[in-house]
């Protein structure tokens, strides 16, 4: 299933996946920036925002790999960009895990981030699967 154009990319349900996994982590980082349990700065509040700084850059990793990985006809390179999805993937689920071990209150949230992740992995993996059966 591979994608000849950006725009075309840009309409793909995966892709659209991946654009929402970002806005859920750019929400996260601004509440986790909003909600800080104490005025005074401490080592908790201070962890919390690194993470929720790195769920979006792990967001940002997401979305433009996919974007690459759907636009290349060449085998390697698609699967080099897999291999950096499935790590960005694995680290918005990590930072989630360090999230809620930091005391973070809104696991709610934490739990519909996870979830959309989760999806988007299946969803990813079906993907590379019938790109590798098309190559």
């Amino acid at each position: 299933m591979l994608v000849s154009k950006e725009n075309n990319v840009r309409q793909m349900p995966l892709y659209l996946k991946s654009i929402e996994i970002f806005k859920l982590c750019r929400s996260l980082a601004a509440y986790t920036s909003e909600h800080k349990e104490t005025p005074a700065y401490d080592q908790q509040s201070s962890l919390r925002d690194y993470y929720a700084d790195y769920l979006i850059s792990d967001a940002v990793t997401l979305t433009s790999n996919l974007a690459a990985a759907a636009t290349t006809n060449i085998y390697n390179l698609r699967l080099k960009r897999s291999n950096r999805i499935k790590k960005a993937l694995s680290n918005i689920l990590d930072n989630c895990d360090r999230l809620e071990h930091s005391k973070m209150k809104e696991v709610a949230f934490l739990n519909i981030l996870r979830q959309e992740t989760k999806q988007f992995k299946k969803q990813f993996t079906e993907w590379m699967q019938a790109a590798a059966s098309n190559k």
